[in-house]
This record gives C-alpha cells, structure tokens and sequence, in this order.
C-alpha cells in the first residue's frame, strides 16, 4: 500500500531538503517528525513557523499546507 503524503510533506519534498535533515533541524528524530506530520493540524504556530525557516518558505505557505490536510 502507498503511503499517503500530507500537503506538508509535498512542501517538505518539495523544498528538496530530505526529511531526516528536516527532522534533525526540527530538533526531533525522523520518527518523531513523522508523527508530527502525520497529525500536522495538531502544530503550533511556532512549530510551522520553525518548519517555514528550516525549509525557506514562507510561514503562510505552511500554514496552509496545514489547513488543507484532511482529518480522517
């Protein structure tokens, strides 16, 4: 089965950055960054700002991709 990829991860892949570099810059372990993701409407304005930074996007950008992440 494919792994479904959140808007947050299209931004993450994207940026062309790996996610355990993403991760290791977050302060969390490539599993713990994937629980985040996973869950990403669960992130703290800080959070998403932090990710905006590590990845050069504007913090709108993932504040969106947050938004349209859909909750099942």
């Amino acid at each position: 089965m494919a792994k479904v990829k959140t808007p947050l991860d299209e931004l993450i892949i994207e940026s062309g950055l790996r996610m355990k570099v993403v991760a290791s810059r977050f302060g969390l372990s490539r599993s713990g960054f994937y629980k985040k993701r996973q869950s990403p409407k669960n992130l703290t304005a800080d959070e998403m700002t932090k990710i905006a930074n590590i990845i050069n996007v504007d913090e709108t950008v993932v504040f969106e991709a947050v938004l349209k992440t859909k909750v099942s």
